[in-house]
């Protein structure tokens, strides 16, 4: 804004030796030029909504690339089928045969019990098709372990959940198994944040770690010892599984369950159009979908792309009224410029010239204030 005249003098003298070959656009140049302060202040307002409008737009787009960026590092699979309803293993067989499906991985869900009443989500599920699949990464222990059935992955967030939805209604140590070690009371300080009671291990914790023992429910009412063998890497895609066992393991404590999510990792070169096959083959069954990959993030860029939409579309509004502030202003620059302009009539300028000089200028003053508003907002933004 302070430097609008000097700016306004400086392109002036550009658009002169650009426009040397015409008279009225070398006059409208030399206008500019004459009287920078005018020139300058002329097109101030469209200088202001111009900066505003760059300036939450690249802002906006930056914060949103950047939260969608930090989201997708937490999210692997490119495709999630996700069922309310149960997936058919007919539909499971067709996505894994879908042109651009790189690797799939079905998974098995169910809601078990441990010893101390407290439930969960048990998921069945080849691991290595998993770890393919969704990169699925252990912090600790190992994988290879869970593939084989000797034990489970687990992240302790969804033990922890649903430790807290049933605290009122978690029984005392005197429930563990018959030939099992009881739980002892909590004595001292309790811990902070919930808790959950690992059977007859002794052990009562919100943090998972490897060799504690699950002591799980089978649907004839038998106790399962389950050692943790690996605790799960925090990702979006492990929030859905809870507690992760390989397909024998799952079959043995849950019995037989229907198919509830499908991990899909895609030929990148196909992603867009594999989305669409995905649709036109889940369009005939309710409740079943396919959810792009890092989903959370997408939600959370829909929601800037409309906050930036919004938003510039009120600023908008102040960039029309500057361009009728630019018309304004340039109406009185004429009507203070009667003699000047009777001149230029009378020296010989037809009434057309007069025109194309006026609007030559105009033009200008529009270029240059658009170049400063929009310079300045990407350069602040």
């Amino acid at each position: 804004m302070i430097g609008g005249p000097l700016l306004a003098r400086l392109f002036g003298r550009g658009m002169e030796a650009l426009l040397a070959r015409s008279l009225t656009g070398r006059i409208a140049a030399q206008n500019m030029v004459r009287n920078p302060k005018r020139t300058a202040t002329t097109a101030n307002a469209l200088v202001i909504g111009l900066f505003l409008v760059t300036l939450v737009t690249v802002s906006g787009t930056a914060i949103r690339d950047w939260s969608m960026g930090e989201l997708a590092k937490f999210s692997a699979s490119d495709f999630l089928i996700v069922g309310i309803t149960p997936i058919p293993d007919e539909v499971v067989s067709e996505i894994a045969q879908l042109d651009g499906v790189e690797q799939s991985a079905a998974v098995r869900s169910a809601r078990v019990s441990d010893v101390g009443g407290v439930t969960a989500q048990l998921s069945g599920a080849d691991v290595d098709e998993l770890v393919e699949t969704m990169g699925l990464k252990a912090t600790s222990g190992s994988l290879t372990e869970v593939a084989a059935g000797n034990g489970a992955a687990a992240t302790g967030f969804d033990q922890s959940m649903a430790e807290l939805q049933d605290s009122s209604t978690v029984p005392s140590s005197s429930t563990a198994p018959e030939g099992s070690e009881p739980v002892p009371e909590p004595t001292g300080e309790p811990e902070e944040g919930p808790t959950l009671d690992i059977g007859g291990s002794g052990t009562s914790t919100s943090s998972t770690e490897v060799g504690q023992i699950y002591l799980l429910e089978n649907t004839e009412g038998e106790i399962v010892e389950v050692p943790v063998a690996a605790v799960l890497e925090l990702q979006l895609d492990t929030l859905f599984l809870g507690t992760l066992v390989n397909e024998e393991l799952f079959a043995e404590i849950a019995g037989e369950q229907p198919v509830s999510q499908i991990y899909v990792r895609a030929d990148q070169d196909r992603i867009d159009q594999l989305g669409s096959d995905l649709d036109n083959l889940l369009a005939d069954y309710t409740g079943i979908e396919a959810v792009p990959g890092n989903f959370i993030g997408q939600i959370l860029g829909t929601i800037i792309d409309f906050m930036i939409a919004a938003v510039n579309g009120l600023l908008g509004l102040s960039v029309i009224i500057a361009l009728v502030g630019i018309v304004n202003t340039m109406s009185l620059s004429i009507h203070e410029r009667r003699r000047e302009l009777g001149m230029v009539r009378a020296l010989g300028m037809t009434r057309s010239q007069v025109r194309s000089m006026v609007r030559t200028e105009a033009f200008a003053m529009g270029i240059l204030r658009t170049v400063i508003g929009v310079g300045a907002g990407v350069f602040c933004g």
